[in-house]
C-alpha cells in the first residue's frame, strides 16, 4: 500500500528497496529516462482526503523500470533518487529535473513535448501557415528514426543516418521557430511553443551527439500507462493506520507492488538489454 504523513521516510528503508535501486543503476547503465505521474494516497492527516502524491519513473529504454513513490513534485524527488548520477538523463521540461545529478550528467529533452506544444497550437487554428509547417519539418524528423526502426539499423548505422538526415531538418525547424516567435503575440500557443523548443533546443538536439539517445521519452510515457489505468480501476479503501485509499488493484491490476514510504524505489521490470556508453560520437 502507499503510506504518507509527515515523518515519513524519503530514502529506501528495507533490504528490497536497497536491492532494487541497487539492480537498476547496474542494468541501466549510462542512459536513463525519466517521468513522473500523480497518484491519490490518504495520509494520516488528510482525516479521510486524499493527498496527490507522485510516482517518478526511472528507466533504461526498453530495459528496467523502477518507480520511486514521492509524496510531492519537487526537485528533492529526482535529484536524492539520481544522486551523483553522470550518464544520460532524458526528460520532458519540467524544471524539477534541472540542477540534479553529478557534474558530468548530461541533460537531454524530448521531442514528441516540444511538437505537442506547436501541435496544441495547430488544434486552435487547424490552418495556421506558422505552425503547421514546424510541425511537419518535426514528423519528417521522426520518420528518420522510424525509417531506421523498419532496416532495423545499429546505433552507428542509425547516427549516421541523423548526421545525413536529421542534421538539416534541425536546421530548418530552428529557423522557422525563430521566424514564429518574431511575429507571435507573446501570450498565444504558438509563441510559448517557439519559447518552449528554443529554451530547450540545446538538449533537444544531444541525440546528434550521442547515439544512444532517443528522439523522444514515449518509452517512458508508455510504461507508465498502468498506472493511468489504475487510477481509473483501484477499488478505494480506506486504513485506519492513512493508508492508501486507492488501494484495491494496487499491485494487481495496476502492476504495481505494495509502498510502504516515500522514496521506496520499486524494481517492475528487467531486462538483459544494456544501455550503451554516454561517450559522444565526433559528428
Amino acid at each position: 500500500m502507499i503510506r504518507g504523513g509527515r515523518g515519513a521516510e524519503t530514502t529506501p528503508r528495507s533490504s528490497h528497496d536497497r536491492q532494487a535501486f541497487s539492480r537498476f543503476v547496474t542494468s541501466t547503465g549510462s542512459y536513463i529516462q525519466a517521468d513522473e505521474t500523480p497518484v491519490d494516497v490518504q495520509t494520516r492527516e488528510g482525516r479521510g482526503q486524499n493527498h496527490q502524491a507522485y510516482l517518478w519513473q526511472y528507466s533504461c529504454p526498453r530495459g528496467t523500470q523502477v518507480f520511486d513513490f514521492r509524496l510531492g513534485r519537487g526537485r528533492d524527488g529526482p535529484k536524492r533518487f539520481l544522486g551523483q548520477f553522470e550518464g544520460i538523463l532524458q526528460t520532458d521540461g519540467y524544471s524539477a529535473y534541472d540542477q540534479i545529478g553529478g557534474p558530468r550528467m548530461v541533460h537531454a529533452a524530448c521531442w514528441a513535448h516540444a511538437r505537442r506544444q506547436f501541435f496544441e497550437a495547430v488544434q486552435l487554428n487547424p490552418r495556421d501557415p506558422i505552425a503547421t509547417p514546424i510541425v511537419a519539418r518535426m514528423d519528417e524528423l521522426f520518420a528518420v528514426d522510424a525509417e531506421a526502426r523498419r532496416k532495423t539499423l545499429t546505433t552507428a548505422a542509425r547516427h549516421v543516418r541523423r548526421q545525413e538526415a536529421a542534421r538539416p531538418l534541425l536546421d530548418d525547424i530552428c529557423s522557422k521557430i525563430e521566424a514564429a516567435l518574431s511575429v507571435a503575440l507573446p501570450s498565444s500557443a504558438l509563441s510559448k511553443a517557439c519559447q518552449y523548443a528554443l529554451t530547450l533546443w540545446k538538449k533537444l538536439t544531444r541525440f546528434l551527439q550521442y547515439p544512444e539517445l532517443e528522439l523522444s521519452t514515449n518509452l517512458a510515457e508508455n510504461s507508465m500507462r498502468p498506472v493511468a489505468l489504475g487510477r481509473k480501476n483501484w477499488i478505494p479503501h480506506r486504513q485506519p493506520t492513512g493508508g492508501s485509499k486507492d488501494r484495491g488493484d494496487l499491485a494487481g491490476r495496476g502492476k504495481l507492488p505494495q509502498v510502504e514510504s516515500p522514496g521506496a524505489r520499486l524494481l517492475l521490470h528487467d531486462s538483459p538489454r544494456a544501455c550503451r556508453s554516454p561517450d559522444p560520437v565526433p559528428s
